[in-house]
This record gives structure tokens, sequence and C-alpha cells, in this order.
């Protein structure tokens, strides 16, 4: 059976970490990704009204969670 690996990558938001959020869980070599909001490591919002600047902000903490589990935005499919 695998072990399930929660991730909660220190360059996101660590009021979330604190609040028992977890951006991602691995299991195995699948890895889940929750709902990301527009928010950098300092949990400030990133964008304003700007949809493409907070889109690219949540693929950054997407690529981050990736990063966490050894893995990258590569290995999406």
């Amino acid at each position: 059976m695998s072990m399930r690996r929660i991730l909660r990558p220190k360059t996101l938001p660590p009021s979330d970490r604190e609040m028992g959020y977890s951006y991602g869980v691995q299991v195995g070599n699948m890895i889940w990704v929750s709902g990301q909001v527009a928010r950098n490591e300092r949990n400030e919002l990133v964008g304003g009204d700007d949809p493409v600047a907070q889109t690219e902000q949540c693929f950054r903490s997407v690529a981050a969670v990736f990063a966490e589990a050894g893995a990258s935005l590569r290995d999406v499919v």
C-alpha cells in the first residue's frame, strides 16, 4: 500500500499550512492538487482584478506543489 504524503510547499502562504489546508497530496507516483487562490508566499492577493495575473499566480502555486513532490508541470497528463 502506498503512503499518502501531504504537500504544503514553504513557498506558499503560511496561514494555509497553519489552518491544516493542504495544497496537494501525493500517493505513490500520483499527485492531486487542490483548488488554488492567487496568493503569493506573503499571503498577498496577486493580480487585483486581472484574471490573467491571477491565473499565472495559480499556476506558479501548482508548480510549487509539483516541485514539493519532485515533479514539474511537464509531468501532467
